[in-house]
């Protein structure tokens, strides 16, 4: 089993709760678009970013890490290693879309784990109503990770990731 901090551990519990006594009742942001599966949707403010698919967030006053669901960035080189062609790239891009964000909305996946090995949560992230991790599929930045055939937005994902393959943009060049 995963190891969960103290904080982690508050929202989980508050999520399993919500979702069985309040899902009936809550209203979907809008103009975010909807699935046929109910989600968990949460108004975040970014705490700081991390590289180019993860970032701190703050969720009832405390920083969560998130992993972005279904992408995978170049990484940032870590103890004097060379970073990945596009990863500063995929950093800066994700970071200036968070900062200029009047409006970030984490979505969990009902179909898949909403929390990693590593304690961070597992997430789409909307950017101002604009799904991020399609935007940097789009830019070239991002490959598919982890997509299932059951996630919400494989299919979008898919689409972007061909149409950016075909077009021959930023690490498909």
């Amino acid at each position: 089993m995963a190891c969960y901090n103290e904080p982690m551990k508050r929202w989980l519990v508050w999520i399993t709760l919500g979702s069985l006594f309040f899902g009936a009742c809550s209203r979907p942001t809008t103009d975010i678009p909807m699935t046929s599966q109910a989600t968990e949707r949460f108004e975040v403010d970014l705490d700081r970013c991390t590289d180019g698919d993860t970032a701190r967030f703050i969720v009832d006053g405390e920083s969560v890490a998130v992993r972005f669901l279904s992408i995978n960035t170049p990484e940032l080189g870590k103890n004097g290693q060379a970073d990945e062609p596009f990863a500063q790239q995929a950093s800066t891009f994700t970071c200036s879309a968070l900062q200029k964000a009047d409006e970030i909305i984490l979505e969990l996946d009902p179909h898949l784990e909403s929390v990693d090995d590593y304690g961070r949560w597992l997430a789409y992230v909307w950017v101002d109503d604009v799904l991020l991790q399609e935007q940097l599929i789009e830019a070239g930045l991002a490959d598919l990770r982890y997509a299932h055939d059951q996630s919400l937005y494989d299919d979008q994902l898919h689409e972007a990731l061909e149409e950016t393959q075909s077009r021959r943009i930023g690490r498909w060049k």
